[in-house]
């Protein structure tokens, strides 16, 4: 039997985000593809929120990026929504 090798690169990646996409905001666990509200209510009031692009009621979809502060021994968590959706999870490092 044949595997051919974009199938094993396409499932490697799926599995490789699925390990590394979410963070924690107390027992919940916050994913790629949630949305802002149910990220708020878990979460809080981010630390700052900035909006990158688009704006209410324009034909392109909003973009949000909120950065949490879990403390001073864990990375800033910087989420990234697009039209209300999780769209990406990065650490942004700490302040200096």
């Amino acid at each position: 039997m044949k595997i051919r090798p974009a199938l094993i690169l396409m499932a490697a990646s799926v599995l490789t985000q699925g390990a590394w996409a979410g963070i924690r905001c107390g027992s919940k666990l916050i994913d790629v593809g949630d949305f802002s509200a149910y990220v708020l209510r878990q979460c809080g009031e981010p630390q700052s929120r900035q909006v990158v692009s688009g704006a209410v009621g324009a034909d392109s979809p909003l973009v949000e990026q909120w950065v949490y502060d879990f403390g001073t021994s864990k990375p800033l968590q910087v989420l990234t929504f697009v039209g209300g959706r999780l769209q990406r999870i990065e650490d942004g490092g700490r302040p200096r």
